[in-house]
């Protein structure tokens, strides 16, 4: 197994990712070992291009509001809040 460290934006952090490649998708398919979400790239690309699309990937990323399951809760409750008024009106 090919490992790579690779930002995670679930996580927000470097970790340690299994790197494979699916011929029959073209794709390049990294795994992060913590919360186990897959980053998709293309292939064939060259190992420069690779760097450069996790860079920007890195970049894009980070600095993102995690969500977790008690702001999914939150938001739940929120829209039915929402959703009450709506009905009451």
């Amino acid at each position: 197994m090919k490992t790579k460290p690779i930002f995670c934006a679930h996580c927000q952090d470097t970790r340690d990712q299994e790197v494979k490649v699916v011929l029959e998708k073209k794709e390049i398919i990294t795994t992060c070992p913590e919360c186990k979400r897959e980053i998709k790239f293309p292939y064939p690309i060259t190992i420069s291009e690779f760097e450069g699309l996790i860079a920007q990937h890195k970049t894009a990323n980070e600095g993102h509001d995690v969500i977790t399951p008690e702001k999914l809760a939150a938001q739940k409750v929120e829209e039915q809040a929402a959703n009450d008024f709506l009905e009451s009106l």
